[in-house]
């Protein structure tokens, strides 16, 4: 007994011990995805230990993040977080960092020759309504421009003490606290809703001025919070933004936004005849009219989406959408599968007037059925004055019954099952 009642304590105090040695100091890791999902749980790692990478996938709208850093995505150039290098010595905050172009607000870079950025706006207003941007050429240094727009008409107005000159090399970034939209007022007594700003306008030093845009419009919409947007917030959002202008790239656009609104798109780029390089359009959510006439006569467009994925489409979504493109060979692949009375004229006029196209591919055709083919709610005109060679992929026969002209598929082109 007395044997048993030594040895206790000993192994009390062994035990004890053996609990000490791991008692040290703990620290938390949270990890911040600035709006992405699936949020990621915090870490708990013990002093001078290393978190875990948690290789997880999170998206923005889509948009897969790059790296972790110890900075937000607001300062300049945030650093990436090495975890196998980093000893963790405090509580952490690891935030989620995206691409630059998805980041970035909207972007403008002179490539060749001077212009002025200027705006230009058109239309009625039914009342006086409010204007705000910021520009920068570095991202650091703001400068602000705040107008009131009288409640009139207006054709072609520019307005007055906004001007900035650029030469080839020169970048500068805008944003914006405009929350009725850029384009158009949505207030509710306002009963004519199509008065625009136009960024770029037809006043330039030399005519061969040409600029790319890149980074996300939606920062003219609100700058504090147009990263984590996900809806476009107006009706005709970003209508007619760089009509007519000396566009060249628009590829590192970021339209990202989730779902969309009526008209947001519409015009966007129409009459650009420079421009050869579209953005990508993630979107799946449509609504009537978003891509209406967004690259119409942009006569020198080549390289556009290899697809628009949204498989469930709104009344004239797509209408007159690559109208008159004319440099323009192979469409993007057209998913939808079905067809209905809410997606009334959704192709009309698509790629009427594309004098070089030579390859289409489409979702439907199940059963060798075209949609709506006895009054050409959906496809009327899409394919009229094109090549009459071509290539159309779908999912029907080689031997359809219809008949082949410019609303469905023209005579002499080649019809492909898949």
């Amino acid at each position: 007994m007395k044997k048993f009642v030594f040895i206790m304590p000993l192994m009390a105090i062994s035990l004890l011990a053996s609990c000490g040695n791991d008692n040290g100091e703990r620290y938390v890791v949270y990890f911040d995805t600035n709006g992405g999902s699936p949020e990621v749980k915090r870490q708990i790692v013990k002093e001078n230990d290393y978190a875990r990478d948690p290789q997880i996938d999170v998206k923005r709208n889509g948009i897969s993040m790059s790296y972790w850093s110890l900075q937000d995505e607001e300062e300049v150039d945030p650093s990436e977080f090495t975890f196998k290098d980093n000893k963790i010595t405090s509580d952490i905050t690891l935030h989620a960092i995206y691409p630059a172009d998805t980041t970035n607000p909207l972007t403008i870079t002179c490539t060749k020759g001077s212009m002025n950025l200027s705006l230009y706006w058109y239309g009625e207003l039914k009342r006086d309504s409010e204007f705000n941007i910021k520009w920068s050429k570095n991202k650091v240094e703001w400068e602000t421009f705040s107008t009131t727009i009288k409640g009139e008409s207006y054709s072609g107005e520019k307005v007055d003490n906004f001007s900035v000159p650029l030469n080839a090399g020169d970048t500068i970034y805008l944003v914006g606290k405009n929350p009725n939209g850029w384009s158009f007022d949505t207030s509710d007594d306002v009963e004519q809703k199509d008065w625009r700003f136009i960024i770029i306008s037809n006043e330039r030093e030399d005519d061969e001025s040409e600029f790319e845009v890149s980074g996300n419009p939606l920062s003219l919409v609100d700058e504090a919070d147009y990263k984590r947007i996900t809806k476009i917030p107006s009706v005709g959002c970003f209508d007619c933004l760089f009509e007519d202008s000396n566009v060249t790239s628009a590829k590192k656009l970021n339209l990202s936004c989730d779902e969309l609104s009526k008209g947001c798109y519409c015009g966007m780029f129409e009459g650009c005849d420079k421009l050869k390089d579209a953005p990508n359009l993630p979107s799946t959510k449509l609504a009537p009219f978003c891509y209406k006439t967004m690259f119409g006569s942009c006569d020198n467009l080549e390289n556009v989406p290899q697809i628009l994925p949204a498989t469930t489409l709104a009344v004239g979504c797509y209408l007159e959408m690559f109208h008159g493109c004319d440099s323009l060979t192979v469409t993007p692949e057209l998913p939808a599968v079905s067809f209905n009375e809410d997606c009334i004229n959704c192709y009309k006029n698509m790629f009427n007037g594309c004098e070089s196209l030579s390859h289409i591919k489409v979702g439907f055709g199940e059963g060798n059925e075209w949609p709506g083919l006895s009054n050409n709610d959906f496809t009327e005109y899409w394919l009229s004055n094109v090549p009459e060679s071509g290539t159309f992929e779908w999912k029907g026969s080689n031997s359809p019954s219809f008949t082949r002209d410019g609303n469905t598929v023209p005579n002499g082109w080649t019809i492909k099952p898949y």
